[in-house]
């Protein structure tokens, strides 16, 4: 139950219990596992990224938990989970957010979005969001990632952060979309609301060596991920999502 790029798809799941087909009758329900549910972007309910961080054959995988409202008793987290043989899991690693948060970047407030390579560098980066904090209030949204020290090492460093545009707010979604400009640079598709909460699709182009910058942007009310790829077989990759109303939008 994934898609490429390493996502769990909840509707996926909701789908098996729709009218049984001969293959689908063979599907079982094999574990249930119960997280403490967040209430600031990116927890249990959204997008979880997947993947063999540490190259031992066992898949890991990076939520949100915690609450903003009960900083005391459940506070904010980064936590990895590790799946384990016979439906076993394990929480193998967790980072609390201090209240009030340090000034700057504050590693335990990332929402991941996708999980890459996209500097190409062999050393594993989630992609997602983060604010650098100037004040008790907060700061600036900005788009940001988390990297690998070492090959066998979980992400937890800071290597890049990019503010999209001033003022800018988040759907927690950001997402890998490969090499949308040929350039071998694997690019980032975002969602954003900008300073009057309108809704924008964002793509933020990958220059290497951590360097991004904007390069395209489109009043947009499109909900989740995108699928990307080349749609119509034409040599060019294109981009499409829908939005909550029903329309479909297409982008090349």
């Amino acid at each position: 139950m994934k898609r490429a790029g390493g996502f769990l798809l909840p509707a996926l799941a909701l789908a098996m219990l729709a009218g049984p087909s001969a293959r689908a009758e063979a599907l079982r329900l094999k574990q249930v596992m119960y997280m403490s549910p967040s209430n600031q972007s990116g927890g249990p309910e959204s997008y979880m990224p997947i993947r063999d961080l540490d190259h031992d054959g066992l898949l890991e995988m990076i939520y949100r938990s915690g609450r903003a409202d009960s900083m005391a008793t459940n506070p904010l987290r980064l936590e990895i989970g590790r799946f384990l043989p016979f439906n076993r899991w394990l929480l193998l690693w967790a980072d609390t957010c201090k209240s009030p948060p340090l000034p700057g970047i504050n590693r335990a407030y990332f929402v991941p979005g996708d999980v890459g390579d996209p500097d190409q560098d062999g050393l594993i980066d989630l992609v997602g969001h983060n604010w650098e904090f100037d004040s008790l209030s907060g700061g600036p949204t900005i788009l940001s990632n988390l990297e690998q020290r070492t090959e066998v090492s979980l992400p937890d460093s800071t290597t890049w952060a990019f503010q999209v545009f001033p003022g800018a707010g988040f759907i927690p979604v950001a997402q890998l979309a490969g090499y949308l400009d040929s350039d071998n640079s694997e690019d980032i598709l975002d969602f954003v609301t900008d300073s009057v909460w309108l809704d924008h699709t964002v793509v933020v182009e990958n220059h290497g060596n951590d360097q991004y910058s904007l390069a395209w942007t489109a009043p947009s009310l499109v909900a989740g991920v995108l699928a990307v790829g080349d749609l119509d077989l034409d040599g060019v990759r294109e981009f499409a999502g829908a939005a909550p109303d029903g329309c479909a939008s297409v982008w090349r």
